[in-house]
């Protein structure tokens, strides 16, 4: 029994290799150097919220920040950007240096599309918690792989890999929330089972927090203790 709740690391690793490279492919094919405002959204707004995070300076009102919403992929991408200028392939983020740039707009460029890398990460994240959600439930690698793939070439999941949206951010801890909560159901020991929901908790706050209208979902989580734990 043991060996089939234990994770397959060929499998799994397989499954990331499979979505970098789709992730690559998209990249690749959409071209990072297009005009980069043409669709920004809230592009803009995350990546100046993030330069002000880094500074700390509050973010005043900035498009789905204000009062904590999207609060969490800020704070993501400030850890992006701080990562990615300690290695010198950013400049160092400053909003002090946004203001004063004579091109403020050629000089945020470089941080919006640091972004769109970011979302690697959240994409990354969403396939690997599938595949581990999937082989929970059916101890099947084959299928885990299969469903992680299809999760990784969904629409649903591409469209933010050019995008720095907070809904992606939001799904992926809503998903680890709901896993981490089967786990706990599941389990057979009360520490492990204690700490799933303690993590399960951590992660649903994430995602209501970085997505206002996922608040309504709460009240459905502990329907899953409902479920019979013999059953997927």
């Amino acid at each position: 029994m043991k060996k089939e709740t234990n994770l397959s690391y060929p499998w799994f690793l397989a499954t990331l290799a499979a979505a970098i490279g789709i992730a690559a492919f998209v990249y690749v094919s959409t071209d990072l150097d297009r005009c980069f405002w043409s669709n920004i959204d809230s592009d803009f707004c995350y990546s100046v919220a993030g330069l002000r995070f880094m500074e700390g300076l509050p973010s005043g009102f900035i498009e789905h920040s204000s009062s904590g919403v999207g609060m969490p992929i800020v704070q993501l991408l400030t850890w992006t950007y701080t990562l990615a200028s300690k290695t010198g392939a950013l400049s160092a983020g400053s909003f002090q240096g946004l203001a004063s740039h004579p091109d403020p707009l050629l000089h945020l460029r470089q941080f919006v599309i640091v972004g769109w890398l970011s979302g690697v990460v959240v994409f990354l994240l969403i396939v690997a918690t599938v595949f581990c959600f999937v082989r929970f439930l059916t101890r099947s690698d084959p299928i885990s792989f299969l469903a992680a793939v299809i999760v990784a070439v969904s629409w649903s999941n591409l469209q933010f890999l050019l995008r720095i949206r907070e809904e992606a951010f939001s799904a992926c801890m809503g998903l680890l929330s709901l896993y981490l909560t089967f786990r706990a159901v599941r389990s057979s020991r009360l520490s492990v089972s204690g700490y799933a929901l303690v993590s399960s908790g951590v992660a649903l706050a994430f995602s209501l927090f970085a997505k206002r209208n996922a608040l309504p979902y709460l009240a459905f989580l502990p329907l899953v203790f409902v479920l019979v734990p013999e059953t997927a």
